[in-house]
């Protein structure tokens, strides 16, 4: 008893960070103003639409169609040296106030050492500033 079987595959390959390259292009182009996207946050998700698949001549050639879908998040981009600069020699409670104010900040925590200080420092290199997106 013989048997012989031939098996031939076609794969579609490209990299991760091909696609979300893609994405940030996509992004970049919309010119939406002061907005950044959080790469950390983005999903993609793509589904063949269509797949045609024809034998020519003894060689493999046909096209895919893929639906491509993404969701992230985006953020107002903040200059955090314009930021420092406005919040020098301010109060606590002032800087509170100010940085409650911007409309692209929703939560503000001010931690200060040593616990003596009443305002922030003129000296730039001592203020740290953190955004967290999540």
């Amino acid at each position: 008893f013989d048997f012989s079987a031939s098996l031939s595959s076609i794969a579609l390959v490209f990299k991760k960070k091909d696609a979300q390259n893609l994405i940030k292009d996509f992004f970049d182009a919309q010119a939406l103003e002061n907005k950044k996207l959080y790469e950390e946050s983005l999903n993609i998700n793509w589904k063949p639409k269509q797949i045609s698949l024809s034998t020519v001549s003894g060689e493999n050639s046909g096209k895919i169609i893929l639906g491509l879908e993404f969701q992230t998040n985006i953020y107002s981009e903040i200059p955090l040296l314009n930021l420092k600069k406005e919040l020098a020699e301010k109060t606590f409670p002032e800087a509170e106030n100010f940085l409650e104010s911007k409309a692209e900040i929703s939560k503000v925590k001010i931690k200060f050492w040593p616990f003596w200080l009443r305002k922030i420092p003129q000296d730039l290199n001592r203020l740290e500033l953190k955004l967290n997106l999540d």
